[in-house]
């Protein structure tokens, strides 16, 4: 069974301003060189060489977590934040900042993440359709900031709190766009490692009085819990930025309560009522320039087939407030 997930809110202090995302990232390799990924449940996968036994692994690339994060279940390595060599994405990192906790159950096939703090050091692409990323050292190719322009805020930030009670100091690292969805808008968190659209229940109940297709339940694990959350297509979304030439329908949408946003809301000073996931961005080549803050798009690819992602999702992590 396929995990899907969703962004780790982990234990961060939070900060509503956008601004530099974090420390520097030291790297070696010219980048610019697509590598290949894995879309099975619809959150990117890539392959990871760590110095640690057993060196390489299946990662997650996710910008809904913000750190760097390896299992501990898989790599014989004690629990912390440790600095290790690593290879990804077609770059070596020296010492690269890494959290090893047990984040995973050992029958999965997922490794680690590779988090916000690393991607948003770089200009980047992810081509869904294509099934590549690509990390730029430099600026981004100016053959690729053409099609439709999306802008998006760096917000958040804070503190990480490990299991023993240590912390972490990360900058800012939420990807904050505004979406359209059924022609209500709303501020969502870009979430490469979220297998679905996300909404809260009470934005669903905002949109217009129409029929939607259901798909019955699927599983939300929680720190609570596993909880049934229903499954719907609704009927239509788009960027707020593009809504004509960004216009998917009949996307796949997880419905949670509203509350399950309050401590993302918190962190980033938005009121976010979505999780941007992979049944909307399936259809898209997105190219980042971090410095501008905007993403370039083209026409989404309809003719592709149509992946549905089927699995657990697993909910973020609470936040905690600073005292």
């Amino acid at each position: 069974m396929k995990l899907t997930l969703f962004p780790v809110l982990l234990a961060l202090l939070w900060a509503g301003c956008d601004e530099s995302t974090s420390k520097s990232i030291k790297f070696e390799g010219d980048g610019g060189v697509p590598i290949p990924i894995r879309l099975s449940a619809l959150t990117p996968e890539t392959d990871v060489t760590l110095e640690v036994l057993p060196y390489d692994g299946n990662f997650i690339v996710d910008t809904g977590a913000p750190l760097n994060l390896v299992d501990t279940g898989h790599y014989t390595f004690e629990k912390g934040y440790h600095k290790v060599d690593a290879t990804a994405l077609g770059l070596f990192f020296p010492n690269l900042p890494m959290v090893f906790e047990n984040i995973f159950d050992d029958s999965l096939s997922v490794y680690g993440i590779i988090g916000s703090e690393l991607l948003s050091s770089f200009n980047w692409e992810i081509n869904y359709r294509d099934n590549y990323m690509v990390l730029h050292t430099g600026d981004l190719p100016s053959d690729l900031e053409n099609g439709h322009p999306v802008s998006f805020s760096m917000l958040g930030g804070g503190r990480y709190r490990l299991s023993d009670g240590s912390t972490v100091d990360v900058g800012a690292t939420r990807y904050i766009v505004s979406i359209d969805v059924e022609g209500m808008a709303a501020d969502s968190l870009l979430d490469t490692g979220a297998s679905y659209l996300v909404l809260s229940d009470t934005f669903l109940d905002s949109l217009p009085d129409i029929e939607r297709i259901s798909h019955g339940t699927t599983q939300i694990v929680t720190v609570y819990g596993i909880i049934n959350a229903p499954l719907i297509e609704v009927q239509f979304m788009a960027f707020s930025d593009s809504p004509e030439d960004s216009k998917v329908e009949s996307v796949l949408t997880v419905v949670v309560g509203d509350d399950f946003f309050d401590e993302l809301r918190l962190e980033t000073g938005r009121h976010v009522k979505a999780l941007l996931g992979g049944s909307y961005m399936q259809y898209f080549h997105m190219r980042f320039n971090m410095s501008q803050r905007i993403f370039w798009i083209d026409d989404p690819s309809l003719g592709k087939k149509r992946q549905k992602p089927e699995g657990v999702v697993r909910w973020p992590l609470s936040l905690e407030p600073k005292l």
